[in-house]
Parts: structure tokens; C-alpha cells; sequence
């Protein structure tokens, strides 16, 4: 259980200036005095539990219960502050501990629309640039206009495709107007079809 923790905290996204939200996921790893670790969603109410989790043996690992100890708030507070905060919280029940916080899972979305493969709501990631999240939408299709593929924020602001989307914006990629080695075979087909129907049809 603890190898997988420890796992989980490695391949986790700790960035220290992300605004944790209603909603995300959060590994909190306590060491030092004592050590253990757990995920708290962060609550409706903007809140985590600050909780004892001692290490069960074999026999008691099923029933092992965890001591919540106190409650608070973290909506709205960057990574860091809340770091410290869960940090000094833990202090007043356990001596000589430190504190590492990692968010597991984002609640925030990232929408891809366009010329994509799998266009639709990506998982946010303040790590991803807009290329990244085309990448995960299948790539871009066969009439994508990567050229003037942009994105653009909740607010309106556009930015460039390479930049990290802030939470709930768009990454937008364009369609081709008109590509001309398909297009026009099309066309033409279409208009020599019209050619022959209209010439059965007057014969």
C-alpha cells in the first residue's frame, strides 16, 4: 500500500503557485516524527481533513481506522500556502513532521474543438501546452489548420497554441478552407456527374 502511495506521489503534479479547486484530488505525504500518506478530495466546501493514518499489520488492515484530526479550508489558496498551512496543522498533533502535497486530479476541464481526431473536454493540466492537449484529442484531423490553431481562455483572451491553457479554456484548431488535391477531385467529380445525368436526361 505504501510502495503504491509512493508511487502516486511521484508520478502526481505538484506545482506550487496552481490554485487548488473544489473538486481536485490532493496526496498529502507526511514524514519525519511519524510518516504515512493519503488522497483527500477537496470537498464541496473548499475544505480537506487533516487525518492519522497508521500503518495497519496484515491482520488489521481491513478494519484500520483513520483518526480525522482537524479540518482546512483550501479552496482559492495556491499549492504552496496550502502546503504550509496542512504543514502547521500536522504540527499541533505530531511532532518533527514535514509535509509534501501533490495534486493527484484536476477538477478543472480543458476543451479541444475543431480539426481534431477526438474533440471534447481533456482533464486539466497545468503542465500541458495547447499542442499537448491536441495530442490527447487523437491529434489533429486531415483538414486541421494548425497554422492558426490558437487558445482561447474563458475570459476571451487568445493565445498562442504553445502556451499552457489556463483553466476551462478552449484550444481551438481551424479547418482547412479548401484543400486542393481532394477538394477539387471532388468537385470536379460532382460537376461530371451533373454532366452525364444532364446528358442522359436530354438525349
Amino acid at each position: 500500500m505504501n510502495f503504491l502511495l509512493l508511487l502516486l506521489s511521484l508520478g502526481s503534479t505538484s506545482i506550487d503557485d496552481y490554485i487548488v479547486s473544489v473538486g481536485d484530488t490532493l496526496l498529502i505525504t507526511v514524514y519525519g516524527g511519524v510518516s504515512f500518506s493519503y488522497q483527500q478530495g477537496v470537498t464541496s466546501s473548499g475544505e480537506i481533513f487533516i487525518q492519522h493514518v497508521p500503518s495497519p499489520s496484515a491482520e488489521e488492515a481491513p478494519f484500520i481506522a483513520w483518526e480525522v484530526l482537524d479540518v482546512v479550508d483550501v479552496a482559492g489558496i495556491d499549492l504552496k500556502t496550502v502546503t504550509k498551512i496542512v504543514e502547521d496543522r500536522f504540527t499541533k498533533y505530531f511532532r518533527d513532521v514535514r509535509v509534501n502535497l501533490s495534486v493527484v486530479s484536476f477538477s478543472a476541464r480543458i476543451y479541444v474543438t475543431g480539426a481534431v481526431v477526438e474533440p471534447g473536454a481533456r482533464a486539466y493540466n497545468p503542465d500541458l501546452s495547447g499542442l499537448d492537449y491536441i495530442g490527447l484529442s487523437g491529434g489533429p484531423s486531415e483538414r486541421a489548420n494548425m497554422k492558426k490553431a490558437y487558445i482561447r481562455t474563458r475570459e476571451g483572451e487568445k493565445l498562442p497554441i504553445t502556451d499552457s491553457p489556463p483553466r476551462y479554456s478552449a484550444v481551438m484548431v481551424p479547418e482547412i478552407g479548401i484543400m486542393w488535391w481532394q477538394d477539387y477531385l471532388t468537385i470536379a467529380s460532382a460537376v461530371t456527374g451533373i454532366i452525364i445525368t444532364w446528358l442522359t436526361i436530354t438525349r
